[in-house]
């Protein structure tokens, strides 16, 4: 078998296993959800029951991402977000002129932001029973390390908090 030969099947492969296994924004999205968040921080952890509604606002162009979290015994608190699709893929508007660039890549969103000296990362991804979601930053207090033989310089930051929840479909 000749190398070309053998860069086609192998072509043809992963267009089949990607096919196969992925999961289609928004398609596959569209719903309600709900889960028991843990919220975890050095001091300790609490949970939070969460509830996440992706509708259709315009076909192939805008969908609600609206997270509402219920906390016992407090006010519940609601993210009225709008997820839109640009050339440059997805954004996060938070409808105040703050757009957050989101990375679709597999089976999800992923996107890192900053905000008043804080790092913020997360990830929405589709699974086989809902959505799992996950937020986590800290302060973006610099640790640098270097390595002089290899003439690399590592910056780190710490995370501080993470916030994940598996939400699963509600009629």
């Amino acid at each position: 078998m000749t190398n070309s030969m053998k860069s086609l099947i192998f072509a043809i492969f992963v267009m089949v296993f990607n096919n196969f296994f992925s999961q289609e924004f928004p398609k596959d999205w569209i719903g309600n959800y709900k889960g028991e968040m843990e919220v975890i921080n050095p001091k300790g952890s609490q949970k939070v029951t969460v509830e996440l509604q992706i509708l259709t606002i315009k076909e192939n162009e805008a969908w609600t991402y609206k997270m509402t979290y219920l906390p016992e015994n407090q006010e519940k608190s609601v993210k009225d977000y709008v997820i839109r699709k640009t050339e440059n893929g997805y954004v996060m508007d938070e409808k105040d002129g703050i757009l957050i660039q989101m990375a679709w890549l597999g089976n999800g969103f992923y996107d890192y932001f900053e905000l008043d000296n804080m790092f913020f990362t997360s990830r929405l991804t589709k699974e086989k029973k809902g959505l799992t979601f996950e937020l986590y930053g800290g302060s973006r207090t610099e640790n640098v390390s270097r390595n002089e033989e290899l003439d690399i310089t590592v910056t780190s930051f710490v995370p501080q908090f993470v916030q994940r929840v598996h939400l699963k479909k509600i009629k």
